[in-house]
Protein backbone atom coordinates (compact mmCIF):
# COMPACT_ATOMS: atom_id res chain seq x y z
CA UNK A 1 0.00 0.00 0.00
CA UNK A 2 1.24 3.34 -0.62
CA UNK A 3 2.76 5.95 1.61
CA UNK A 4 -0.31 8.27 2.77
CA UNK A 5 -0.42 11.91 1.23
CA UNK A 6 -1.90 13.84 4.08
CA UNK A 7 -1.93 12.35 7.70
CA UNK A 8 -4.25 13.70 10.15
CA UNK A 9 -3.84 13.48 14.28
CA UNK A 10 -6.55 13.98 15.59
CA UNK A 11 -6.60 15.04 19.45
CA UNK A 12 -10.10 15.86 20.77
CA UNK A 13 -9.17 18.76 23.56
CA UNK A 14 -9.40 22.36 23.35
CA UNK A 15 -6.35 23.63 21.58
CA UNK A 16 -4.24 26.17 23.62
CA UNK A 17 -0.62 27.23 22.84
CA UNK A 18 0.66 27.03 26.21
CA UNK A 19 -0.28 23.48 26.45
CA UNK A 20 2.29 21.52 25.57
CA UNK A 21 0.74 20.62 22.47
CA UNK A 22 3.77 20.41 20.24
CA UNK A 23 6.23 18.72 22.16
CA UNK A 24 4.18 16.15 22.76
CA UNK A 25 1.86 13.09 22.33
CA UNK A 26 -0.68 14.44 19.05
CA UNK A 27 1.42 17.75 17.93
CA UNK A 28 4.74 15.36 18.60
CA UNK A 29 3.61 13.31 16.18
CA UNK A 30 2.49 15.45 13.95
CA UNK A 31 5.98 17.28 13.35
CA UNK A 32 7.83 13.25 12.92
CA UNK A 33 5.27 12.70 9.72
CA UNK A 34 6.71 16.20 8.74
CA UNK A 35 10.64 15.28 9.23
CA UNK A 36 9.84 12.62 7.08
CA UNK A 37 8.72 14.64 4.38
CA UNK A 38 4.94 13.87 4.90
CA UNK A 39 1.95 16.39 4.51
CA UNK A 40 0.42 16.30 8.44
CA UNK A 41 -1.80 18.47 10.11
CA UNK A 42 -3.07 18.59 13.95
CA UNK A 43 -6.57 18.49 14.59
CA UNK A 44 -7.90 20.06 17.81
CA UNK A 45 -11.22 21.16 19.25
CA UNK A 46 -11.18 25.12 19.45
CA UNK A 47 -12.58 25.68 22.85
CA UNK A 48 -14.50 28.66 20.97
CA UNK A 49 -11.39 30.23 21.00
CA UNK A 50 -9.85 31.43 17.57
CA UNK A 51 -5.92 31.98 16.62
CA UNK A 52 -5.62 35.71 14.96
CA UNK A 53 -1.82 35.56 14.30
CA UNK A 54 -0.98 32.01 13.51
CA UNK A 55 2.42 30.61 14.38
CA UNK A 56 5.03 27.97 13.15
CA UNK A 57 3.29 24.87 12.77
CA UNK A 58 -0.07 26.88 13.23
CA UNK A 59 0.08 28.17 9.78
CA UNK A 60 -0.53 25.42 8.01
CA UNK A 61 -0.55 22.27 10.49
CA UNK A 62 -3.53 22.60 12.78
CA UNK A 63 -6.85 22.70 12.02
CA UNK A 64 -9.56 23.77 14.99
CA UNK A 65 -13.05 22.29 15.13
CA UNK A 66 -16.17 22.44 17.28
CA UNK A 67 -17.44 18.78 18.56
CA UNK A 68 -19.84 18.70 16.43
CA UNK A 69 -17.68 19.41 13.10
CA UNK A 70 -15.74 16.45 14.14
CA UNK A 71 -18.65 14.13 14.23
CA UNK A 72 -19.61 15.84 10.71
CA UNK A 73 -18.32 13.68 7.43
CA UNK A 74 -19.21 17.18 5.27
CA UNK A 75 -16.77 18.67 7.74
CA UNK A 76 -13.95 16.15 7.32
CA UNK A 77 -14.59 16.16 3.25
CA UNK A 78 -12.57 20.22 3.52
CA UNK A 79 -9.92 18.22 6.18
CA UNK A 80 -9.45 15.42 3.11
CA UNK A 81 -7.33 12.78 5.27
CA UNK A 82 -5.91 10.44 3.55
CA UNK A 83 -5.14 8.04 7.18
CA UNK A 84 -6.46 9.15 10.69
CA UNK A 85 -3.99 8.81 13.78
CA UNK A 86 -7.09 9.31 17.07
CA UNK A 87 -5.72 9.87 20.66
CA UNK A 88 -9.42 8.75 21.51
CA UNK A 89 -8.41 6.55 24.15
CA UNK A 90 -11.15 3.62 23.34
CA UNK A 91 -13.82 6.16 24.68
CA UNK A 92 -17.30 5.93 23.62
CA UNK A 93 -18.52 9.56 23.43
CA UNK A 94 -15.86 9.79 20.48
CA UNK A 95 -17.49 7.08 18.47
CA UNK A 96 -19.45 9.71 15.66
CA UNK A 97 -15.96 10.98 15.21
CA UNK A 98 -14.53 7.85 13.81
CA UNK A 99 -17.73 7.26 12.07
CA UNK A 100 -17.78 10.75 10.50
CA UNK A 101 -13.90 10.44 9.54
CA UNK A 102 -13.84 6.56 8.42
CA UNK A 103 -16.42 7.54 5.92
CA UNK A 104 -13.45 9.52 3.88
CA UNK A 105 -10.52 7.16 4.78
CA UNK A 106 -10.53 3.78 6.29
CA UNK A 107 -7.01 4.16 7.68
CA UNK A 108 -7.19 4.91 11.13
CA UNK A 109 -4.54 4.02 14.08
CA UNK A 110 -6.26 5.23 17.47
CA UNK A 111 -4.06 5.04 21.07
CA UNK A 112 -6.41 3.39 23.62
CA UNK A 113 -7.56 4.18 26.90
CA UNK A 114 -4.84 5.55 28.85
CA UNK A 115 -3.16 2.47 30.62
CA UNK A 116 -5.34 -0.16 29.86
CA UNK A 117 -6.61 0.06 33.81
CA UNK A 118 -8.98 2.55 34.67
CA UNK A 119 -11.83 -0.13 35.03
CA UNK A 120 -12.33 -2.92 37.36
CA UNK A 121 -10.67 -5.12 35.63
CA UNK A 122 -7.33 -3.68 37.57
CA UNK A 123 -9.08 -5.20 40.48
CA UNK A 124 -11.36 -3.42 42.83
CA UNK A 125 -9.13 -2.00 45.46
CA UNK A 126 -6.85 -0.29 42.48
CA UNK A 127 -9.93 1.07 40.50
CA UNK A 128 -11.72 2.73 43.88
CA UNK A 129 -8.01 3.98 44.69
CA UNK A 130 -8.01 5.47 40.99
CA UNK A 131 -11.37 6.86 41.09
CA UNK A 132 -10.82 8.34 44.51
CA UNK A 133 -7.22 9.80 43.81
CA UNK A 134 -8.57 11.60 40.61
CA UNK A 135 -12.01 13.11 42.33
CA UNK A 136 -8.91 14.42 45.67
CA UNK A 137 -7.13 16.16 42.39
CA UNK A 138 -10.44 17.73 41.21
CA UNK A 139 -10.92 19.43 44.25
CA UNK A 140 -7.55 20.30 44.26
CA UNK A 141 -6.36 18.36 47.04
CA UNK A 142 -2.63 18.03 47.66
CA UNK A 143 -2.69 16.12 51.16
CA UNK A 144 -4.81 13.01 51.79
CA UNK A 145 -7.32 14.86 54.43
CA UNK A 146 -9.31 17.63 54.88
CA UNK A 147 -12.19 18.35 53.63
CA UNK A 148 -12.23 16.93 49.72
CA UNK A 149 -11.52 13.42 51.79
CA UNK A 150 -15.21 12.64 52.69
CA UNK A 151 -16.87 13.87 49.66
CA UNK A 152 -13.92 12.14 47.24
CA UNK A 153 -14.33 8.81 49.21
CA UNK A 154 -18.45 8.72 48.45
CA UNK A 155 -17.40 9.74 45.09
CA UNK A 156 -15.49 6.93 44.65
CA UNK A 157 -17.36 4.76 46.09
CA UNK A 158 -20.70 4.99 44.05
CA UNK A 159 -18.52 5.30 40.76
CA UNK A 160 -16.50 1.99 42.00
CA UNK A 161 -20.44 0.61 42.87
CA UNK A 162 -21.87 1.60 39.41
CA UNK A 163 -19.25 0.46 37.41
CA UNK A 164 -18.96 -2.91 38.90
CA UNK A 165 -22.99 -3.06 37.88
CA UNK A 166 -22.45 -2.08 33.97
CA UNK A 167 -18.80 -3.11 33.75
CA UNK A 168 -20.04 -6.22 31.51
CA UNK A 169 -22.27 -4.33 29.21
CA UNK A 170 -20.32 -1.12 29.10
CA UNK A 171 -16.93 -3.42 28.41
CA UNK A 172 -18.63 -5.85 25.53
CA UNK A 173 -19.64 -2.18 24.10
CA UNK A 174 -15.91 -0.61 24.23
CA UNK A 175 -14.37 -4.39 23.40
CA UNK A 176 -16.64 -4.41 19.61
CA UNK A 177 -15.60 -0.78 19.39
CA UNK A 178 -11.64 -1.36 19.74
CA UNK A 179 -11.91 -5.03 17.22
CA UNK A 180 -13.24 -2.81 14.80
CA UNK A 181 -10.17 -0.05 14.89
CA UNK A 182 -7.85 -1.36 11.96
CA UNK A 183 -4.87 -0.39 14.23
CA UNK A 184 -5.03 -0.26 17.93
CA UNK A 185 -1.71 1.54 20.15
CA UNK A 186 -1.12 1.02 23.61
CA UNK A 187 2.01 2.67 25.06
CA UNK A 188 3.58 0.05 27.63
CA UNK A 189 4.03 -3.73 28.07
CA UNK A 190 1.73 -3.44 30.94
CA UNK A 191 -1.01 -1.85 29.29
CA UNK A 192 -0.32 -3.92 26.04
CA UNK A 193 -0.89 -7.54 28.32
CA UNK A 194 -4.01 -6.04 30.24
CA UNK A 195 -5.88 -4.36 26.76
CA UNK A 196 -5.01 -7.70 25.17
CA UNK A 197 -6.30 -10.13 27.75
CA UNK A 198 -9.53 -7.48 27.91
CA UNK A 199 -9.95 -7.72 24.12
CA UNK A 200 -10.05 -11.60 24.53
CA UNK A 201 -12.35 -11.86 27.16
CA UNK A 202 -14.64 -10.72 25.33
CA UNK A 203 -13.98 -13.17 22.31
CA UNK A 204 -12.42 -10.47 20.47
CA UNK A 205 -8.22 -12.24 19.13
CA UNK A 206 -6.65 -8.89 19.72
CA UNK A 207 -4.74 -9.09 16.55
CA UNK A 208 -4.67 -5.69 16.13
CA UNK A 209 -3.08 -4.44 18.88
CA UNK A 210 0.10 -2.95 18.88
CA UNK A 211 3.15 -1.24 21.37
CA UNK A 212 3.89 1.44 20.42
CA UNK A 213 5.28 3.90 23.06
CA UNK A 214 4.19 7.46 23.44
CA UNK A 215 7.21 10.07 21.86
CA UNK A 216 9.73 12.15 23.64
CA UNK A 217 11.06 15.24 21.80
CA UNK A 218 14.35 15.05 21.66
CA UNK A 219 15.35 18.47 20.22
CA UNK A 220 16.20 19.94 23.39
CA UNK A 221 17.83 16.64 25.33
CA UNK A 222 21.41 16.27 24.95
CA UNK A 223 22.86 13.22 24.44
CA UNK A 224 25.43 12.53 27.05
CA UNK A 225 29.12 11.72 26.09
CA UNK A 226 30.32 8.30 26.33
CA UNK A 227 32.05 7.55 29.89
CA UNK A 228 30.61 11.18 30.60
CA UNK A 229 30.72 11.38 34.80
CA UNK A 230 27.12 12.93 35.72
CA UNK A 231 26.70 14.71 38.38
CA UNK A 232 25.17 13.64 41.95
CA UNK A 233 21.60 15.51 40.79
CA UNK A 234 18.55 13.60 41.52
CA UNK A 235 15.31 15.92 39.78
CA UNK A 236 11.34 15.11 40.06
CA UNK A 237 9.45 16.88 37.63
CA UNK A 238 6.01 17.49 37.66
CA UNK A 239 2.97 19.08 39.19
CA UNK A 240 3.13 19.40 42.60
CA UNK A 241 0.64 21.08 43.79
CA UNK A 242 -1.73 18.32 41.65
CA UNK A 243 -2.72 15.31 44.51
CA UNK A 244 -1.32 13.11 41.43
CA UNK A 245 2.03 13.84 42.07
CA UNK A 246 2.07 12.89 45.54
CA UNK A 247 4.33 16.22 46.67
CA UNK A 248 4.12 15.00 50.42
CA UNK A 249 5.96 11.30 49.70
CA UNK A 250 8.20 13.46 47.37
CA UNK A 251 9.02 15.46 50.08
CA UNK A 252 9.90 13.09 53.06
CA UNK A 253 11.63 11.14 50.51
CA UNK A 254 14.48 14.24 49.79
CA UNK A 255 14.95 14.88 53.20
CA UNK A 256 15.82 11.31 54.52
CA UNK A 257 17.92 11.35 51.75
CA UNK A 258 19.81 14.06 51.71
CA UNK A 259 19.94 13.60 55.15
CA UNK A 260 22.29 10.42 54.70
CA UNK A 261 24.14 11.35 51.56
CA UNK A 262 25.72 14.74 51.88
CA UNK A 263 27.26 15.01 48.23
CA UNK A 264 23.35 14.81 46.32
CA UNK A 265 21.41 17.28 45.34
CA UNK A 266 17.41 17.53 45.26
CA UNK A 267 15.79 19.10 42.57
CA UNK A 268 11.76 19.84 42.31
CA UNK A 269 10.85 21.41 38.73
CA UNK A 270 7.64 22.09 38.31
CA UNK A 271 5.20 24.53 40.39
CA UNK A 272 5.18 23.43 44.49
CA UNK A 273 3.02 23.84 46.98
CA UNK A 274 6.31 25.73 49.19
CA UNK A 275 9.26 27.11 47.30
CA UNK A 276 11.36 27.06 50.66
CA UNK A 277 14.19 25.28 51.02
CA UNK A 278 13.76 23.02 53.95
CA UNK A 279 17.41 21.23 54.15
CA UNK A 280 20.24 21.99 52.62
CA UNK A 281 20.93 20.85 48.87
CA UNK A 282 17.10 20.97 48.22
CA UNK A 283 16.25 23.58 45.35
CA UNK A 284 12.58 24.11 43.89
CA UNK A 285 12.75 25.61 40.39
CA UNK A 286 9.04 26.13 39.75
CA UNK A 287 7.98 25.79 36.02
CA UNK A 288 10.89 26.23 33.49
CA UNK A 289 11.10 25.86 29.78
CA UNK A 290 10.91 22.63 28.03
CA UNK A 291 14.74 23.55 26.62
CA UNK A 292 15.86 24.34 30.11
CA UNK A 293 14.50 21.28 31.54
CA UNK A 294 16.45 19.25 28.83
CA UNK A 295 19.26 20.76 30.04
CA UNK A 296 18.78 20.08 33.38
CA UNK A 297 18.03 16.49 32.67
CA UNK A 298 21.29 16.23 30.94
CA UNK A 299 22.64 17.51 34.14
CA UNK A 300 21.44 15.02 35.97
CA UNK A 301 22.06 11.44 36.95
CA UNK A 302 18.45 10.13 38.70
CA UNK A 303 15.16 10.92 38.09
CA UNK A 304 12.52 10.28 40.65
CA UNK A 305 8.39 10.12 40.71
CA UNK A 306 6.08 9.39 43.66
CA UNK A 307 2.57 9.41 41.44
CA UNK A 308 -0.12 8.22 42.70
CA UNK A 309 -1.05 7.26 39.69
CA UNK A 310 0.08 7.44 35.49
CA UNK A 311 -0.46 6.12 31.49
CA UNK A 312 3.14 6.74 30.78
CA UNK A 313 5.15 9.04 33.10
CA UNK A 314 6.71 11.45 30.33
CA UNK A 315 8.93 13.20 32.82
CA UNK A 316 10.70 9.99 33.15
CA UNK A 317 10.88 9.16 28.96
CA UNK A 318 12.34 12.70 28.74
CA UNK A 319 14.76 11.74 31.87
CA UNK A 320 15.75 8.25 30.21
CA UNK A 321 16.71 10.36 26.77
CA UNK A 322 18.93 12.60 28.88
CA UNK A 323 21.06 9.65 30.35
CA UNK A 324 19.44 9.62 34.04
CA UNK A 325 18.33 6.21 35.45
CA UNK A 326 14.63 6.45 36.92
CA UNK A 327 13.20 5.40 40.88
CA UNK A 328 9.57 4.77 40.19
CA UNK A 329 6.99 3.07 42.37
CA UNK A 330 5.31 -0.07 40.62
CA UNK A 331 2.19 1.14 40.65
CA UNK A 332 3.34 3.29 37.62
CA UNK A 333 2.78 1.28 34.44
CA UNK A 334 6.11 1.81 32.49
CA UNK A 335 8.12 1.11 35.71
CA UNK A 336 9.35 -1.82 35.03
CA UNK A 337 10.04 -1.49 31.63
CA UNK A 338 11.44 1.55 32.54
CA UNK A 339 13.81 0.10 34.86
CA UNK A 340 14.51 -2.61 32.62
CA UNK A 341 17.94 -1.72 30.90
CA UNK A 342 20.34 -1.16 33.62
CA UNK A 343 18.25 2.08 33.91
CA UNK A 344 16.31 2.60 37.35
CA UNK A 345 15.13 1.07 40.40
CA UNK A 346 11.56 0.32 41.04
CA UNK A 347 9.62 -0.12 44.75
CA UNK A 348 7.61 -2.63 45.48
CA UNK A 349 5.16 0.24 47.46
CA UNK A 350 4.74 4.40 47.22
CA UNK A 351 5.71 4.52 51.00
CA UNK A 352 8.59 7.09 52.24
CA UNK A 353 10.37 3.31 53.47
CA UNK A 354 10.58 1.74 50.06
CA UNK A 355 10.93 4.95 48.00
CA UNK A 356 14.15 5.97 50.01
CA UNK A 357 15.35 2.58 49.97
CA UNK A 358 15.10 2.68 46.32
CA UNK A 359 16.63 5.92 45.55
CA UNK A 360 19.59 5.01 47.87
CA UNK A 361 20.17 1.36 45.97
CA UNK A 362 19.95 3.42 42.64
CA UNK A 363 22.20 5.75 43.83
CA UNK A 364 25.12 3.13 44.72
CA UNK A 365 24.65 1.73 41.35
CA UNK A 366 26.04 4.99 39.83
CA UNK A 367 28.33 4.81 42.53
CA UNK A 368 29.67 1.82 41.58
CA UNK A 369 29.30 2.07 38.09
CA UNK A 370 26.72 0.25 36.99
CA UNK A 371 25.09 3.09 35.19
CA UNK A 372 25.85 4.63 32.06
CA UNK A 373 24.10 7.67 31.35
CA UNK A 374 25.50 7.71 27.82
CA UNK A 375 24.44 3.65 27.28
CA UNK A 376 21.13 4.93 28.71
CA UNK A 377 19.92 7.69 27.02
CA UNK A 378 21.43 5.75 23.43
CA UNK A 379 18.84 2.73 23.89
CA UNK A 380 15.52 4.70 25.33
CA UNK A 381 16.62 7.68 22.48
CA UNK A 382 15.81 4.85 19.66
CA UNK A 383 12.62 3.41 21.94
CA UNK A 384 11.12 7.06 22.05
CA UNK A 385 12.43 8.70 19.06
CA UNK A 386 9.08 10.27 17.60
CA UNK A 387 10.61 9.40 14.03
CA UNK A 388 10.60 5.73 15.35
CA UNK A 389 7.12 6.21 16.32
CA UNK A 390 5.74 7.33 13.45
CA UNK A 391 7.33 4.76 10.87
CA UNK A 392 6.08 1.72 13.57
CA UNK A 393 2.41 3.78 12.81
CA UNK A 394 2.69 3.96 8.99
CA UNK A 395 4.03 0.30 8.64
CA UNK A 396 0.84 -0.82 10.65
CA UNK A 397 -1.49 1.64 8.18
CA UNK A 398 -0.48 -0.37 5.29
Amino acid sequence: MPVPNHIVVVIPLPYRRDGGFWVRDAGLLVRAFRDLGLRSTLVALSGGATIDEPVGLEKDGLVLGTIDELESPEWWKSVCPDAVVLFGWGLHHFEKVRQAFRQITPLLAEHTDSDGMRSPRVGIGRFWYLAWAQAMDRRGAIYPWGWPAAPSTLWASLWTLYCLAVSSTRGAVAAEIASRIPVLLTESPVALTRTKDWLISYGYPARNLHLVPHSIDLEHIPLPEKAQKKPNRIIAVGRWTSFQKNFPLALRVAKEFLRERADYEFHFVGATPTSTPIVDRLIFHGRIAHSSLGRLLAGSNILFASSRYESFHLAAGEALCGGCSVVLPSCIPTAEWFASQNSGTVAPTPTVKEMTRALHAEAIHWDEGRRDGHAIASYWRTRLDPEVQAREILRLLG
